[in-house]
C-alpha cells in the first residue's frame, strides 16, 4: 500500500461516516449539546454568539466559550460557503481525516514506515470510540483538539530530539490551537511531558518547550485576559463542581482501559455485538506489540493509554481522592469536570502502540489487526449515531419562517415552546438542546436554564394555567412560538439529578391556553407550530423604579441570610463555611446514588419558589436577617408569630431572637420570590432608572459626560442606571480586554516565527 492510497481510503472511510447529513441535508439535534446554524443567515449570530463575549440569548450573560473562537470561525465559513447540512459534513469528515494524518505524522517521527501498519492506526484513531463519542455528544471543538493532538506529538518530537526552534513554535501554535477545547491545554501538555523520558533530548530542550508553552498561552489570550481579567469568568470557573456530576462523568476502571464508560453510553449503544472484548484484545496486544517492537517509544504508548485510563476513571479510580478534593477547593478546577475527555489519551496510546506494533510484522498480523479496528469503528462506518440525530427537514424550514416572521415585525426575543430542556422529538428516542438555540441577531432565543429563576417562575405560571405576562414582558419577551412536535423534559434536567417540578398543564395543554388567550396575539399557525406575540414587550430597555445595594450571595456578611425553600423533602441546607447563606454551600441530598444538588452564586440575588403552599425555612442561628422582595407579585414573610408585607425589591426584615424558622407564602396573584438589601438600612428612595432586560454584568459601562458608570441591579437581576447617566451610550470592557488579546497573539507570532528561524539558521551554519 502506498501513501497516496492509504491517504485515499481514509478519506472515503471519513466520506462514509457523515453520509447522512450529505444525503438528507439536514442537521443535527436535540442531544447533550448539539446546537448547529439552522442557515447561512443563522451562522452569524452563531459566530456572535461565541466571538462576542456578551450573549444575548436568554436573558443574557458573559460568554463562557470564548475559546472556541478560532473553530466557530471556521466552522461559520464553511457554512456561508456550503450551506448548514454540507458545511458541517464537511467539517466533521475534515477533522477525521485530519486526526488520521496528524497519526500518520506521529506514527512516522518513531519509525513506523510500514503504510498498512500506519493506516490501520489513523483509520482506529480518527474513527474509534473516542471520535464517535464526541460526535454523538455534539463536542465538535473537541474534534478539532482531537486531531491537533498527535501532531503536537509530532512537533513536540522535533523540539525534544533536534535543536529546531522552529519545531517549538509550531508545537506551542499546534496546542493553542487545540486549546479550542479548553482542557486540551492540559491534556496535550500531559501527552508531550510524558513524552521527554520517552525520546532522545538535545540541548536546550527546557527552554524550547518553555518557549512552546508561552506561545501556546499566547493563542488564547483572546479569552484567557476577559476571563481572568474581568467579568465575564467561565461558567467552569464561577460554579463549583458538583460531584454526582463528576462520578457520572467518571468511566467504571474496566471501561476506563479501553476508552469508553461515557455516562450517555453512545458508542456503546451502536457498536457491534462484543467490540467491548474487541477493545480489550486491541489494548492488550498493541501494548505488548509495541513494547516487544521498541522498549522507550512502546513504554511511551502505554503510559499513555494509563494516564489516559486513571484520568477517565476519575473518582473511581486511584486519583479518587486528589481529584475529587480539587473539584471542591481549587477554583476552575471544574473546568475538568468532563473527566471522559482524558479519554483522547488513551486513544492516543493505543495508536501510537497499534502502529509500532504492526511495523514489520507482515500480513500474518495485519489482517486480523484490520478485522479488530473494522469492528471497533462500524458505528462510524454506519453513521448510526448521526443518523439517529437529524432533524425532519420540515421542522427547520417550520422554525426558519417562525424567525422571519418575528424579524419583519420588529425587536423582541423569542421563547420556544415547550421550553424545558431537555426536548426532544415526539416519537424519538434522542432528547437534549433546543435546536432554536441560536436565533437571529435582533431577536434572540430565550433558552430555558435550570438556575435561572426568571425563566423558571415565568414557565411555571404558564404550567400553572395562569400566566404572568408581566414576567415575560419584563424579560423582553415578545414572540412565544409553541410547536406540536416536541416533548420537554420537564421532571428532569442535565447532570445534576434536581427535578424540575414543572408540575401542571402538560406540553399539549400549553398550545391550547396560548390559542385561547387574550393577552396574545396570533401571528402564524401551521401543522408543526403556532406563533403569538405579546403586545406591550417591544424594547430591549424600560424605565422602572429601583433601589440600589443589591450584591451577590457570595458578597453576604457572616450574619445574613436569604431564605431558600426546603424543596423537595430529601433535601437539608447546612451551613456554609463562608456565609451564613446556604447557596454558597453545598446542598446535601439523596435524591439518587451519589446525588448532591447545588445552587451556584449568582447574579440573580433572590430565592424563588414554584410551590402553591407557604415553605418553611430553616435558619441558622447565627442569621440576624432575612433579605425579601416579591419579583413580581408582593408576598408576605411569616417569621416566628409576625406576619410581614414584602412590597418592592430589596427590602430587608431583621429577624427577632428567638426566630428559628421563618416561610414564605404566594402573594395574591401568584407565586413569589425573595431577596433584599443591607439589614438595618432604611430603605433608600427610589430613582428612576434605565433598566436592562439582561443578565447582570459588571462589565458594562455607561459613558455619562467622559465617566465610565458601572451599572446597578434591578430587580434582583437586571442591569440599571440612572437615567441621565444611560443616555449617552454604552460600552462593554471585556471586549477592549478581546481585542488586547488578539493584538498580543498577533505580536507574539510576528516576533516568534523570524526569531526561530534566526536561531535555527545560526544553527546550521
Amino acid at each position: 500500500m502506498s501513501a497516496r492510497t492509504g491517504f485515499a481510503l481514509l478519506a472515503i472511510v471519513c466520506t462514509i461516516a457523515v453520509w447522512p447529513l450529505l444525503v438528507w441535508q439536514t442537521v443535527p439535534a436535540f442531544q447533550q449539546d448539539w446546537t448547529w446554524p439552522l442557515s447561512r443567515g443563522l451562522a452569524w449570530q452563531w459566530l456572535h454568539a461565541f466571538v462576542g463575549l456578551w450573549d444575548e440569548r436568554s436573558l443574557g450573560q458573559g460568554n463562557a466559550l470564548p475559546w472556541q473562537t478560532y473553530a466557530v470561525a471556521v466552522q461559520v465559513a464553511l457554512v456561508l460557503l456550503f450551506g448548514s447540512a454540507t458545511g458541517l459534513a464537511i467539517w466533521i469528515a475534515a477533522l477525521q481525516f485530519g486526526a488520521g494524518c496528524s497519526c500518520a505524522l506521529m506514527l512516522d517521527a518513531f519509525g513506523v514506515r510500514s503504510q498498512p501498519a500506519r493506516f490501520t492506526a489513523a483509520v482506529l484513531y480518527a474513527l474509534g470510540p473516542v471520535a464517535y463519542t464526541r460526535i454523538a455528544a455534539g463536542h465538535l471543538a473537541y474534534l478539532l483538539a482531537y486531531a491537533l493532538l498527535p501532531l503536537a506529538i509530532y512537533f513536540a518530537r522535533g523540539t525534544l530530539v533536534r535543536p529546531r526552534a522552529t519545531a517549538a513554535v509550531a508545537l506551542g501554535i499546534t496546542i493553542g490551537a487545540a486549546g479550542c477545547q479548553i482542557q486540551f491545554l492540559a491534556i496535550a501538555w500531559m501527552a508531550v511531558l510524558a513524552a521527554i523520558a520517552a525520546l532522545p533530548r538535545e540541548r536546550g530542550w527546557v527552554w524550547r518547550l518553555a518557549a512552546a508553552a508561552a506561545i501556546s498561552v499566547a493563542i488564547q489570550l483572546q479569552a484567557l485576559l476577559p476571563q481572568v481579567l474581568s467579568s465575564t469568568a467561565s461558567l467552569y470557573a464561577a460554579q463549583p463542581a458538583l460531584l454526582s456530576f463528576e462520578y457520572n462523568n467518571s468511566s467504571a476502571p474496566a471501561s476506563a482501559v479501553v476508552m469508553l464508560g461515557y455516562f450517555t453510553r453512545y458508542y456503546e449503544a451502536h457498536a457491534l455485538a462484543g467490540a467491548f472484548g474487541v477493545l480489550y484484545v486491541l489494548v492488550a496486544a498493541s501494548a505488548v506489540l509495541a513494547v516487544w517492537a521498541s522498549r522507550r517509544a512502546g513504554a511511551y504508548a502505554v503510559a499513555l493509554m494509563a494516564l489516559g485510563a486513571v484520568l477517565t476513571a476519575g473518582l473511581y479510580g486511584p486519583l479518587a481522592g486528589p481529584l475529587a478534593w480539587s473539584f471542591l477547593h481549587v477554583p476552575g478546577f471544574a473546568v475538568f469536570r468532563d473527566l471522559n475527555y482524558f479519554a483522547a489519551l488513551g486513544a492516543l496510546g493505543l495508536a501510537l502502540a497499534l502502529g509500532l506494533g504492526l511495523q514489520g510484522r507482515g500480513t500474518a498480523l495485519l489482517l486480523p489487526a484490520l478485522g479488530l479496528v473494522a469492528w471497533t469503528i462500524a458505528p462510524s462506518l454506519t453513521a448510526g449515531g448521526l443518523r439517529e440525530l437529524l432533524v425532519p427537514r420540515a421542522y427547520v424550514v417550520d422554525a426558519l419562517a417562525d424567525m422571519r416572521v418575528a424579524a419583519g415585525r420588529g425587536a423582541g426575543r423569542v421563547l420556544w415552546l415547550p421550553a424545558e430542556e431537555p426536548l426532544g422529538p415526539i416519537g424519538g428516542s434522542n432528547q437534549g438542546r433546543d435546536f432554536t438555540a441560536y436565533g437571529p441577531a435582533g431577536n434572540p432565543s430565550v433558552s430555558d436554564d435550570y438556575q435561572n429563576p426568571q425563566l423558571a417562575y415565568a414557565l411555571a405560571t404558564l404550567r400553572a394555567g395562569r400566566p404572568d405576562w408581566n414576567a415575560f414582558a419584563a424579560m423582553n419577551v415578545r414572540y412565544v412560538v409553541f410547536r406540536t412536535y416536541l416533548r420537554s423534559g420537564r421532571i428532569d434536567n442535565f447532570g445534576t439529578g434536581f427535578p424540575m417540578a414543572f408540575e401542571g398543564l402538560s406540553d399539549a395543554d400549553l398550545g391550547r391556553l396560548l390559542r385561547d388567550s387574550k393577552r396574545v396575539r396570533q401571528l402564524r399557525a401551521t401543522p408543526l407550530s403556532s406563533m403569538y406575540e405579546l403586545p406591550g414587550s417591544r424594547g430591549a430597555t424600560y424605565v422602572a423604579r429601583v433601589r440600589p445595594g443589591a450584591r451577590l450571595f457570595s458578597e453576604l456578611a457572616g450574619d445574613e441570610i436569604a431564605l431558600q425553600p426546603a424543596y423537595p423533602k430529601a433535601l437539608t441546607l447546612p451551613a456554609s463555611r463562608l456565609t451564613a447563606d446556604p447557596r454558597v454551600a453545598w446542598v446535601e441530598g439523596t435524591l439518587g446514588w451519589r446525588y448532591r444538588p447545588w445552587l451556584p452564586d449568582s447574579i440573580y440575588p433572590f430565592v424563588w419558589t414554584l410551590s402553591a403552599r407557604p415553605l418553611r425555612f430553616e435558619l441558622t442561628r447565627n442569621a440576624a436577617c432575612v433579605l425579601a422582595s416579591a419579583q413580581p407579585e408582593s408576598a408576605r414573610l411569616q417569621m416566628g408569630s409576625a406576619t410581614v408585607a414584602v412590597r418592592g425589591p430589596w427590602q430587608r426584615y431583621a429577624l427577632p431572637a428567638e426566630a428559628e424558622t421563618a416561610a414564605l407564602y404566594p402573594g395574591a396573584h401568584g407565586l413569589s420570590a425573595v431577596a433584599g438589601r443591607p439589614c438595618g438600612v432604611a430603605p433608600a428612595t427610589p430613582k428612576t432608572a434605565f433598566v436592562f432586560a439582561s443578565g447582570y454584568d459588571a462589565g458594562w459601562r455607561a459613558v455619562d459626560r467622559g465617566r465610565l458608570v458601572p451599572p446597578t441591579l434591578a430587580d434582583g437581576w437586571m442591569m440599571a442606571w440612572d437615567a441621565r447617566a444611560a443616555a449617552q451610550r454604552l460600552v462593554y470592557l471585556p471586549a477592549y480586554l478581546q481585542f488586547a488579546g488578539f493584538a498580543l497573539t498577533v505580536i507574539v507570532l510576528a516576533a516568534a516565527l523570524p526569531l526561530a528561524r534566526r536561531a535555527d539558521a545560526r544553527k546550521v551554519s
